[in-house]
């Protein structure tokens, strides 16, 4: 939790009544972060007296499921008997009207999980711009009504509903809460309705090898997640690289083309016709965005025709997380590996308070 104060700061800010905030962080370190400075300065927080709205959870170290699910696991104990559960990551920074936004839905639109989404705010380097490219991709997916899945650092449920579909029973075996969470609502016909206001900025470097296992692991959980969903965008991204690789041959192969000049122009716009909608989609993305309170926050929208322009080559990078996925049964998130047997059953394969720990 590199923005801890900020983070702290924006939820005491939340325009909601009878708010109850609870920080989790895990007993042998906090895995987003330092482990060390976030232990000091939460420590000191409890010194200094903690507000009455809050409460800090320390989670044992995750054995069979992720140490995210694990960690949501423990907070849910100290929740008691609250209507509505909401959880955000630490990564994030929610803006004053967040929470209201969020649980909106769950009681005028009939909504079962109201979720927000992420937006990677660019930062410096060609890596960190590929990952909110990459990150942003996923909003049209988000939003689909028939596809949409839960996104567990914006989420809210109510806790009847959380109980009602034993969500707390597949956390314990989850690698991604998020699509525990997912399954389970659909499984018992519900639907997840993505509320745009609560796209939350998210802040952070990122290197090249980090980008990669990052990319990769959102699809392995997607996979184990949603098999079907996973193969749908398998053949879908297949198919757009498979147009751009027709461009190129269709504008400089050699050799006739039927109708000639004119039929070869024609292929080539045809070709060209859904990776130029995927650059319209993300030029329309930010038009979007900018009425919402993600706009508020500075250099939201940095580098914005290279974020666009990323678009055309986005179908090689999801095809490529999408194939390596498909061969992937380990996974490492916030210094933690875990293995997944066949049946998606989740092993902690190195970490804190293990024989062979791993450094971030």
């Amino acid at each position: 939790m590199p923005h801890l104060d900020a983070f702290l700061a924006a939820l005491y800010d939340q325009d909601y009544p009878q708010l109850r905030i609870i920080l989790i962080i895990e007993e042998a370190r906090e895995v987003a972060g330092n482990p060390q400075e976030v232990a000091t300065r939460v420590a000191a927080l409890e010194r200094a007296g903690l507000p009455p709205t809050m409460a800090v959870v320390r989670a044992a170290p995750a054995k069979s499921s992720s140490q995210k699910a694990a960690n949501l696991l423990a907070g849910l104990a100290a929740v008691g008997d609250a209507e509505v559960v909401a959880m955000v990551d630490g990564d994030a920074l929610p803006h004053r009207m967040w929470l209201k936004d969020l649980v909106a839905p769950l009681f005028n639109d009939g909504a079962v999980v109201a979720t927000g989404f992420r937006w990677y705010v660019p930062g410096t380097g060609f890596a960190a711009l590929v990952r909110s490219a990459y990150s942003a991709a996923a909003l049209s997916l988000i939003a689909d009504p028939r596809r949409g899945f839960a996104w567990g650092g914006s989420l809210a449920l109510r806790r009847r509903d959380l109980d009602g579909l034993e969500i707390p029973g597949a956390w314990r075996t989850a690698l991604s809460d998020d699509m525990a969470v997912t399954r389970a609502v659909r499984a018992a016909g519900g639907r997840v309705h993505f509320v745009p206001q609560c796209v939350v900025p998210s802040f952070g470097a990122i290197g090249w090898r980090a980008l990669a296992e990052f990319a990769v692991r959102q699809v392995v959980m997607l996979r184990w997640g949603d098999r079907r969903l996973w193969a749908t965008l398998l053949g879908v991204h297949a198919l757009l690289a498979a147009t751009q690789v027709g461009v190129v041959l269709a504008s400089f192969g050699a050799g006739t083309w039927p109708g000639g000049l004119v039929g070869r122009a024609t292929a080539v716009g045809l070709l060209a016709a859904p990776t130029l909608i995927g650059v319209a989609r993300a030029r329309a993305r930010f038009g979007e965005l900018a009425g919402r309170p993600l706009a508020r926050i500075p250099g939201w929208d940095d580098r914005r025709l290279a974020h666009i322009a990323l678009a055309a080559v986005m179908p090689w990078l999801m095809l490529a997380s999408l194939i390596a996925a498909a061969f992937r049964r380990e996974v490492k998130w916030c210094g933690i590996r875990y293995r997944l047997n066949r049946r998606g059953a989740v092993e902690v394969v190195s970490g804190p308070g293990l024989a062979s720990p791993i450094g971030r």
